[in-house]
């Protein structure tokens, strides 16, 4: 069965799906697969040129709506902002998929043994990993509440 005929199974046409993370590894395949079934994406990372550029490029593939949005998830401020902007401009959210990770600014820092590792480097890695995904779900599940049309919240970890 090709990929095509697959896609009724999966359609997503007025739905607006946001990924955080949206310009990593899987952050950018999961982002294009969802536009590739029709939903409008929010990519959220930290960099505004890094996410709007894979936004436009969602948007000239697949013809959906596409924004990219910088926002530090381990910030509640910056994460309240973003799900504010992603609503103003793609009209709600329906599915997200909370997908940023860390592994610090000196990868270094990450791979060093577990007896010599860091609290200080534990405690920034976690602020990503665990903090945001708790702050963005929150926030992102107040507003699918709001709306009234329900959602689905996917936490990838590992």
């Amino acid at each position: 069965m090709s990929e095509k005929d697959l896609s009724n199974l999966f359609d997503l046409s007025g739905r607006v799906a946001v990924v955080t993370g949206g310009t990593g590894i899987q952050g950018t395949r999961i982002t294009r697969r969802l536009a590739a079934y029709g939903a409008d994406v929010a990519v959220i990372d930290l960099d505004q040129n890094e996410t709007q550029a894979l936004a436009d490029d969602i948007k000239n593939e697949y013809g959906v709506n596409a924004i990219g949005v910088a926002c530090d998830v381990s910030e509640p401020e910056a994460v309240d902002a973003m799900v504010s902007r992603v609503i103003d401009e793609l009209g709600g959210i329906h599915i997200l998929h909370n997908n940023a990770a860390s592994k610090t600014d000196n990868p270094a820092d990450f791979f060093v043994p577990f007896e010599d590792f860091d609290f200080a480097v534990w405690r920034d890695i976690m602020s990503v990993n665990i903090d945001g995904m708790f702050l963005v779900a929150q926030a992102v599940g107040k507003r699918m509440i709001e709306q009234g049309t329900g959602g689905s919240i996917i936490q990838t970890a590992s």
